[in-house]
């Protein structure tokens, strides 16, 4: 299926008319149905890390209800665990989904997704390790995933493309209470894709997600967009205020421009 770009009028919000949850977090669970009904499916594979408990993740509706195969990775065991066993429940024993217990940083990424039995082309990669999100998106190299969602930081805004400093032992909230300090703003995210060869394709309304296809997959068939027409500052946080005043709270832990 292509989309008659030339008949597309260029309106920032073209792909939130499909968002919906079944099982993701927020509103992953639609643009990725109709990303793939856009660009067909290869293996229907994919990889996430920082699933949690397996049952509000942006892989979970693929996986239970549309027969999707992969790995679900997180750092913290009692997660790993209580994700193992509710696929085991709702799938079964060959239900084609492996979870891990991994702590996944820079320098052992590529390792552990070799070690644990994926290489190559997949279909869907979803990053959300609230911490070194940037750090090991750049790092990776063993598998090339056609569609890639990945958490950006909504208090870091647009102005600046910035990360967190990399730290191994990231921990979000032992960081600054408020949980505002991780991750990337999505401007560094957007600057990391165009230079892995994506293309930016949607920010969902919650301010959480950023979505991106491989230029190779995706042109002719979804429209790209900047940083600037489809950011979007989080609902949740607006109790601190605008985000450059959640930034202002966080602002003395340092960032890297990327």
């Amino acid at each position: 299926m292509r989309l008659d770009l030339a008949e597309q009028p260029p309106r920032a919000d073209i792909l939130r008319r499909f968002e919906f949850r079944v099982y993701s977090q927020n509103w992953a669970d639609g643009i990725l149905l109709y990303l793939f009904s856009v660009l067909s499916t290869t293996d229907r594979r994919f990889i996430e890390f920082g699933c949690g408990d397996g049952r509000e993740c942006n892989t979970a509706n693929l996986s239970i209800n549309f027969g999707w195969r992969g790995l679900l990775m997180d750092r913290d065991r009692a997660y790993a665990d209580a994700a193992r066993a509710y696929y085991l429940e709702r799938l079964g024993l060959d239900g084609g989904v492996r979870v891990a217990h991994r702590k996944i940083d820079r320098d052992n990424v590529n390792d552990a997704i070799r070690e644990l039995g994926l290489e190559g082309e997949l279909d869907l990669m979803s990053i959300d390790i609230d911490g070194n999100d940037y750090w090991v998106w750049e790092a990776l190299e063993v598998v090339r995933p056609r569609v890639v969602v990945i958490e950006f930081n909504p208090s870091f805004g647009i102005d600046k493309a910035i990360t967190v400093p990399y730290d191994p032992d990231f921990d979000r909230f032992a960081k600054h209470q408020s949980g505002f300090y991780h991750g990337a703003s999505l401007t560094a995210l957007v600057k990391l894709a165009k230079a892995k060869g994506y293309m930016f394709v949607h920010a969902e309304s919650a301010g959480v997600d950023a979505f991106f296809v491989r230029r190779d997959v995706g042109e002719g068939r979804v429209r790209e967009f900047t940083q600037e027409k489809l950011y979007v500052p989080s609902p949740e946080r607006a109790w601190a205020g605008p985000p450059w005043a959640q930034y202002e709270m966080v602002r003395h832990l340092g960032v890297v421009e990327v």
